[in-house]
């Protein structure tokens, strides 16, 4: 039922409470088709994410790391280390790996720790992340680590990275290549 605004004017009280109940009704119901329409488009979206978020977990070996504010890194994978040359014939300790962070606003580095004293040690590394003054977007934020020192050995028997209490990663049977 359309009505003019001119002939609502014209309208006895008695109707014009009546017409406007009919489009308040009119304007519900249209309100909740879309409301549902909404609702369907919200739960196939859901069920999408979740598909690409297994997809994507398959896909990639990343471990997921419990952040802390002494470790705020979301995830850490494809970590290596080797023994080079360096261009003064020193045996050198080359480390790499990816991070995930939580925003661009972090300097990282990774800091030697302990290693035992035996022919093939162990050696840890500590995993420092400060957070930088000022704002930063708040975007999952890739990282390549690299670190390179000069080698305690000829090999290792592993490497192992921590990340405040955590251990993020450890690299076994470390030589020469």
């Amino acid at each position: 039922m359309k009505l003019k605004s001119a002939s609502l004017q014209t309208l006895n009280p008695r109707h014009f409470m009546l017409a406007s109940a009919l489009l308040i009704t009119s304007a519900c119901q249209a309100n909740d088709q879309v409301s549902a329409e909404t609702t369907h488009l919200e739960e196939s979206s859901t069920v999408k994410v979740e598909e690409s978020s297994t997809i994507k977990e398959k896909e990639s070996s990343a471990m997921k790391v419990n952040q802390t504010a002494e470790c705020p890194i979301i995830s850490s994978s494809n970590w290596s280390a080797q023994i080079e040359t360096s261009e003064q014939g020193r045996s050198m300790l080359a480390i790499k790996g990816d991070i995930e962070l939580p925003s661009p606003g972090y300097s990282v580095v990774l800091e030697p720790g302990i290693a035992d004293k035996s022919a093939t040690p162990s050696q840890h590394f500590n995993l420092k992340a400060k957070q930088l003054d000022g704002m930063y977007i708040q975007m999952i934020t890739p990282m390549t680590l690299e670190h390179s020192a000069p080698a305690i050995a000829k090999q290792y028997r592993s490497i192992v990275i921590h990340c405040g209490d955590q251990i993020i990663a450890s690299i076994d049977n470390v030589a020469a290549q």
